[in-house]
Order: C-alpha cells, then sequence, then structure tokens
C-alpha cells in the first residue's frame, strides 16, 4: 500500500500525474491546459482530498491536504543573494496565493545556501519579508544547488 491506502500501483499513477479513474472509490478530476500539462488533480485518499497543482512530469508546484499547502523549492533570479532570496520570496508568495494561504499562514521554511558565508545577507531580506509574530519554524544549511549561479532555495509548508 502507499500514499495511505491507496494501492501502490494506483499511487503511482497519481504522483506520475498521468492517473485515470480506475477504482469506484476514486472521485478524480483534472483540469488540463491547451498543450495538455494537468493543472490540477484531486483524488480521495482514505484521509482526504490531495489536490496536485501546475502538475507537470517530474513534479507539482503545489500540493495540498489535509489545510496543509507544500511548494515545491523556489529559486529567484539575480546577482547577488539579496536579490535572489527576494525574487524567490515573492515567487514563494505567488505560490501561497495560488494555494489560497499567504505569509502569515506559513508553518515551515527550508532554506538551501550555495555558501554559508551569505547567511546574514540571507537573512537581511527573509527578515524583512515574513510578517511580525508570524514566523515559521526554519532551517537553513549549505547546498549544493541544481546550477552554479543559484544561490538561494527555499521550500515552505502552510496552512491554507
Amino acid at each position: 500500500m502507499g500514499c495511505r491506502g491507496l494501492p501502490l500501483l494506483l499511487c503511482s499513477k497519481l504522483v506520475s500525474g498521468s492517473a485515470k479513474q480506475v477504482t469506484p472509490f476514486m472521485q478524480g478530476s483534472r483540469v488540463l491546459d491547451p498543450v495538455g500539462t494537468i493543472r490540477a488533480w484531486q483524488t480521495r485518499n482514505g484521509n482526504g482530498m490531495i489536490e496536485r497543482i501546475d502538475t507537470g512530469a517530474r513534479m507539482s508546484k503545489i500540493v495540498k491536504h489535509n489545510g496543509v499547502a507544500y511548494l515545491c523549492g523556489q529559486v529567484g533570479d539575480g546577482a547577488t543573494v539579496a536579490e535572489q532570496t527576494a525574487d524567490c520570496l515573492s515567487r514563494v508568495e505567488a505560490l501561497l496565493e495560488k494555494a489560497g494561504s499567504s505569509k502569515e499562514c506559513i508553518l515551515q521554511a527550508i532554506i538551501w545556501l550555495a555558501d554559508m558565508s551569505d547567511f546574514a545577507e540571507m537573512n537581511s531580506v527573509w527578515d524583512a519579508w515574513v510578517p511580525e509574530g508570524h514566523a515559521p519554524a526554519r532551517a537553513c544549511c549549505e547546498a549544493k544547488l541544481a546550477r552554479s549561479d543559484l544561490k538561494v532555495e527555499v521550500i515552505v509548508t502552510a496552512a491554507y
């Protein structure tokens, strides 16, 4: 069994974005854009609905389940850590809005820096962005990011 009670085969089809209604209990729906990319997918998993938004072959930008929105990792454009952090956080904010959430509802943030010596510069942007009294649980670590020009990546989990 996978995905909290769904048969593993069915679960893998859901995750890949190629799911079809294969069992009577699966009351799912999907919305396609003009080129056939799944934009939203809902299915019942026995513990509530799972909604996937902006779903491609590899990942969804947002997954919503039981009042929690899970955002994919976000990176930003810019030459400096401050510029990339600001752009990254604006992308996070846009996804939160799309998920029906906001900065005030962030539960957890995980931040990866290409170089921990950029910690203070990233924090100066982060601290100005997070609403007072709504700081989430947070971790920050150094990691080799997907491209050499990337300096920061943020992943957020929020209530909606």
